[in-house]
Parts: C-alpha cells; sequence; structure tokens
C-alpha cells in the first residue's frame, strides 16, 4: 500500500539536495534520523518498497554533462502501441549507447499510439544520425524531430581553488575525478572505502588512509559542485491504489531553485520525485487517488502562473549506458 512514509521515503532517495555538502549515500538509517521513523519501520517498509518491484535495490545516477563537455538531449516520438512496447523491451535488455532513459507514455483511447520520451547523450551533430537508426530499428517510430530540446544541468561557480581542480580534472579522460564517478555509476550503493579501492591501481605507493581521503575529499568537493545526483527509478505499474503522473514545469526566466521550493510547497502532500538539475525545467512525479484529485493538483498549479506539461500514464527507467566511453 501507498503511504506517506513511502511517499517521503521516496523524496529522500534523492541526492544531493538543497544542504547537502558532502557525500553520503542515502541509507536507511540516514532517512530514518531525517524523517523521525523508527529505523525498524523505515527498514520494513523499504523492502516492502523493493520486494514489490515499486524501486530497484541500487539508486540511478546521472551526471552533470556540462562538466564532462558532453551533451544531452531530450527527444520524443510517437509509436503505435506494440512498437512502443517492444522499444521498451530492448531498451532494457540491450539499449543503444546513447540512450540514458527511456519513458513510455499512454496517450489513451481513441488513440492506438504510444508517446515515447527519451534522454539521448550525444554530439548535436550526431543527432540525425541517432534517430535514422530509431526509425530503421523500429519501424513505425517517428521522431518528432522539432520537439527535440537541448538540456544543460545547472553550473556552479567554484568556491576555491580545490573544486576549480577538481572541476577540470573531471573534463580528463582518465583522470582520478572520472575514474570515482564510474566507480559509483557501476555501484550507486558504493562506500567510500570500497571507491578507494576501486580507483587506485594495486601496487600504487601511497598511504591506504591517504587515499581514502582523497578520494572523500574529491567526493564532497563534487557534491557541492553537483557533479552527480542520485535518484530511485520508480516502477509506476507496482502502484495498485494510486496513479503516478509525469509533470514538468517550463522555468523560462524564473529562478530555478525558488521554483522548486514552490512547488515542494504546493505539491507537499502528492510529489514522490523531481529531477534537480535541469536549468531549463523541473521534471515531477505525483501520484493522486481521484480524477477529481488530479484536477485540483493541476489547479493548483495554474493558479501559481506557472507554465506545465503533464502526462497521466507513463513508465520510464534509465538504461545504465556508461555515458563517457
Amino acid at each position: 500500500m501507498f503511504n506517506n512514509l513511502t511517499r517521503d521515503i521516496l523524496r529522500e532517495l534523492h541526492f544531493p539536495q538543497d544542504g547537502d555538502d558532502r557525500f553520503q549515500i542515502p541509507t536507511e538509517s540516514s532517512i530514518s534520523r531525517k524523517l523521525g521513523v523508527s529505523f525498524s519501520r523505515v527498514s520494513r517498509r523499504m523492502r516492502e518498497m523493493r520486494e514489490s518491484g515499486l524501486i530497484p535495490e541500487r539508486l540511478s545516477m546521472t551526471i552533470n554533462t556540462v562538466y564532462v563537455g558532453i551533451s544531452k538531449f531530450i527527444t520524443m516520438g510517437i509509436a503505435p502501441k506494440e512498437v512502443a512496447r517492444t522499444m521498451e523491451e530492448i531498451m532494457r535488455r540491450n539499449p543503444p549507447r546513447f540512450v540514458e532513459s527511456f519513458y513510455r507514455v499512454n496517450t489513451g483511447p481513441p488513440h492506438n499510439s504510444n508517446l515515447v520520451v527519451m534522454e539521448i547523450i550525444n554530439d548535436e551533430r550526431n543527432l540525425r544520425d541517432n534517430f535514422e537508426f530509431l526509425t530503421l530499428k523500429f519501424p513505425g517510430f517517428q521522431v518528432l524531430e522539432e520537439m527535440t530540446v537541448k538540456v544543460s544541468p545547472e553550473s556552479i561557480k567554484p568556491s576555491n581553488e580545490y573544486e576549480a581542480k577538481v572541476l577540470s580534472n573531471l573534463r580528463i579522460q582518465g583522470s582520478l575525478e572520472r575514474r570515482i564517478l564510474k566507480a559509483l555509476w557501476e555501484d550507486t550503493s558504493s562506500t567510500v572505502p570500497a571507491i578507494t579501492d576501486k580507483v587506485y591501481p594495486r601496487g600504487k605507493m601511497m598511504n591506504h588512509n591517504k587515499k581514502y581521503r582523497t578520494v572523500k575529499r574529491i567526493l564532497d568537493a563534487m557534491v557541492r559542485l553537483r557533479a552527480f545526483w542520485f535518484f530511485p527509478t520508480i516502477n509506476s505499474s507496482y502502484l495498485d491504489d494510486c496513479t503516478m503522473f509525469s509533470l514538468t514545469v517550463l522555468l523560462g526566466s524564473r529562478d530555478r531553485r525558488e521554483t522548486l521550493r514552490i512547488l515542494k510547497e504546493l505539491l507537499k502532500d502528492e510529489y514522490v520525485m523531481f529531477r534537480d538539475y535541469y536549468s531549463e525545467m523541473i521534471p515531477m512525479g505525483c501520484i493522486y487517488h481521484s480524477r477529481r484529485e488530479y484536477e485540483h493538483i493541476l489547479e493548483k498549479i495554474r493558479k501559481e502562473g506557472l507554465e506545465f506539461v503533464v502526462y497521466e500514464d507513463f513508465n520510464g527507467f534509465t538504461t545504465g549506458n556508461w555515458p563517457l566511453e
């Protein structure tokens, strides 16, 4: 059953959030402290959420593409339902290297089609080749090229020389900073000691405590710079007593942090997920229990004068493709 504790746990599984300035993976213990709920209740509920299929064992991760010198695009397309389902199956098993995430949106009757939304990581010059690949591999899929947008995560100015050095090294292939990112990508539950063992070649002459402190210092700097984000992938098909919908607020000239604060307050009972990294938009996932409640939620947003796009019935996931090959 989806309850307030489930909702609050999903929110706390996002990292980093406002106020986070050091590396600390969300754990049952840390979530228990933040929510003021007993460890046993949080642990039991998280186990139930995983066993039910609502969330996987590990968090998903995305990196700040601006810092590593690559580009990300959100593209949309239309496909017959059968083709869209085939695309989803293949994206889960063997996705193209350039696809970071995939979402299938049910447009409902009388339409016999699905809207497909993908996050693509590639050079802009290769986008048309990506589109051609997708349309050839999935006959019936039509890319809506005019709706493709380039998205850029927020860039944060380094506050000291060390952060500036970390930022510079993130652009260098094979750097310690990139090896740390990849170790996290491969296992978002990794502890600092585990990451340290992965990123330092065996036999390299350095005191282990010094290696640990170096990795921890880099991770803390990455958190402050927002070089990466963790978030739970929610399988909305496992929600049995409520429905999840996708809400994307378009920022325009609005301040991103202030708008996110307003949205969190406005949707304090309904939102379960958000993406705190696009500079142009704020995607959120919200739940509702009745049509009347759904319409009330949208009306609250309209009254704030916010521009938004909403999809009622969707499901999606990250592909797990490491973007820096």
